[in-house]
């Protein structure tokens, strides 16, 4: 416990240091968020090779073609410094979620890269708002933190599935236009090779996750998502992928985390990669390593903003200490010119389209 009030009273320090210093900075680079929603127009008006991609805040991200969507890490309450720091107890804001989540009659998943609370604290509400059959996917230890708030038979662990070491891994098949491809990572150290709440959990807890430090990480996940042209039943049967997309919503040092080589040598490329940016300094070649593995042809960048702050789309600030331009220096010399770059304010959107040919 002392470990922890350490590093919790560092954040604090290190917050009040940078915090003038980050709040008097321009943000220029910023893809703005829209002054009005109109979500529901543009999902009803995508083409069968367009995909609306949207930060949600945090590293949550929304992701829908015409016919389906995923999303990650979806997080909206934002609890204050102040309710982590004490140890206060922490619920998911169901007025803010209600206000802000996009449509979900057609999610077919919840995607959770670690169990940390701006993680996995809202993803268990979010989870009744979807279709009964939309799953939510993580390791373990996420299944074990949810086991006193979610159905077991809407939670599907990655533990047999995930790319871990010399384990190559298989697809998930959530949804028949949707696989999804675990692969164990890490989580970035927040202050001298340490971060908080880094445990594994061997068993289902027998009541809900109360504050910050009870939600433990367990292990650390990026995803491949792939969206597929037609309906397959498993994730190992041909199909055509309509959008390949690789999820990273924590930094980690180079080749942590990598899609397998297999993977790889399938030639299908990347149409977009979603990186975290959150503490990339304190890992080796981040975020050049993984931009030139899979050179993606689009990146979005998230989990750059400050997510104890009261949510609100278009006004997200920088994380304290974190060197924006030194990150996007760094992604734009490791991909061509022609990839697009994207830093997007919170509730910002983009719809990006599939070179295949898909069938209208």
């Amino acid at each position: 416990m002392y470990k922890w009030f350490v590093n919790l009273i560092s954040i604090v320090v290190f917050n009040l240091v940078f915090y003038h210093i980050a709040a008097a900075k321009e943000l220029p680079w910023l893809h703005p968020a829209p002054e009005k929603d109109n979500i529901d127009a543009i999902l009803s008006s995508l083409q069968a090779n367009q995909m609306l991609v949207k930060f949600t805040g945090t590293g949550g991200v929304y992701l829908h073609t015409r016919d389906v969507g995923v999303m990650g890490d979806p997080f909206y309450t934002n609890p204050s410094m102040g309710q982590v720091i004490l140890l206060r107890a922490l619920k998911p804001n169901q007025a803010i979620i209600d206000k802000y989540l996009p449509p979900t009659d057609k999610i077919a998943a919840i995607l959770v890269g670690h169990g940390h609370y701006d993680h996995l604290l809202d993803a268990p509400y979010i989870l009744t708002q979807l279709p009964r059959q939309a799953k939510l996917v993580g390791s373990k230890t996420v299944n074990h933190l949810l086991k006193p708030l979610v159905n077991a038979t809407r939670l599907l662990s990655t533990d047999d599935f995930r790319v871990s070491g010399l384990l190559p891994g298989r697809w998930i098949q959530i949804h028949p236009l949707v696989r999804v491809l675990a692969i164990e990572s890490e989580h970035p150290p927040l202050i001298v090779g340490y971060y908080p709440a880094n445990g594994q959990l061997k068993f289902g807890l027998a009541k809900q996750p109360r504050h910050a430090l009870q939600w433990q990480s367990g292990k650390t996940l990026n995803y491949v998502i792939d969206f597929l042209s037609h309906p397959t039943l498993s994730g190992n049967e041909p199909s055509e992928v309509m959008f390949r997309v690789f999820y990273q919503s924590s930094a980690s040092a180079s080749e942590v985390g990598f899609p397998p080589n297999w993977l790889m040598e399938e030639k299908r490329g990347f149409d977009l990669a979603i990186l975290s940016m959150g503490n990339f300094q304190r890992v080796k070649n981040y975020p050049t390593g993984i931009l030139r593995k899979i050179k993606p042809k689009q990146v979005l960048l998230i989990h750059w903003e400050r997510f104890w702050r009261p949510y609100e789309p278009g006004k997200g600030m920088p994380l304290p200490g974190l060197d924006i331009e030194k990150f996007l220096q760094l992604a734009h010399a490791a991909v061509p010119d022609t990839t697009n770059v994207v830093l997007p304010q919170v509730g910002a959107s983009l719809i990006i389209s599939s070179s295949q040919n898909i069938d209208k």
